[in-house]
């Protein structure tokens, strides 16, 4: 990864990673319920975890580069498009369920379990997952050395994941509260034009016949 294109895909990942989703909300629940100490655990666990995404990716794509060009244009087809289908799954995927965590709903109680619970639902995030699998190889040039790349892309997504977990877990009600407003505003009835007509001329008719 040349250094130009280092503060872009930095951006890039925390704007996508701070998008709420499944790995973030442990976080905030896990520190609303036990306390902003959890952090030393979640934060750390969810970096690990987005550097093991992004390092396997990386690893894919260099695979890839070494056996065949139609391998690594394929590579970067086949991540565009499960990007794509990830996109489509966030907008049309129900919200996230289970209830806002107190000190008796919360998945793991000791610290050590806390951990391994965030590393895991982070790394096997689809939408984690398929991100850094879809936007790593656009970062990678296979005719460059590849430690260097390869150093700048570990540290370009730690300081994305560190900046967006430490909000996560610093500031957890104010995550909640984004996710019940999300979830809320989500839940209202969207009724199109022609429903509201139809309606309202049912509402007359009955209005009329009443009379």
């Amino acid at each position: 990864m040349h250094t130009e294109y280092w503060l872009p895909f930095t951006a890039l990942s925390a704007f996508w990673l701070a998008i709420p989703g499944r790995s973030g909300f442990l976080i905030a629940s896990y520190a609303h319920g036990k306390g902003r100490r959890t952090a030393l655990f979640t934060v750390p666990a969810f970096v690990l975890a987005n550097l093991a995404a992004a390092l396997a990716a990386g690893h894919l794509t260099l695979w890839a580069s070494l056996v065949s060009p139609v391998l690594y244009s394929a590579v970067i087809w086949i991540g565009g498009l499960l990007l794509a289908f990830t996109i489509a799954g966030i907008a049309l995927a129900p919200d996230l369920v289970g209830p806002f965590a107190d000190n008796d709903n919360l998945r793991e109680k000791r610290l050590p379990r806390i951990f391994l619970d965030v590393f895991a639902q982070t790394f096997f995030e689809r939408r984690i997952l398929f991100f850094h699998l879809a936007v790593v190889p656009h970062f990678l040039f296979a005719n460059a050395a590849w430690q260097p790349q390869l150093a700048w892309l570990c540290a370009a997504v730690a300081v994305a994941a560190l900046a967006v977990s430490l909000y996560q877990a610093m500031m957890p009600d104010a995550f909640l509260r984004r996710i019940r407003r999300r979830t809320a505003l989500r839940r209202k009835p969207v009724r199109g034009g022609m429903v509201s007509i139809a309606s309202g001329a049912v509402v007359a008719g009955y209005r009329k016949i009443a009379a």
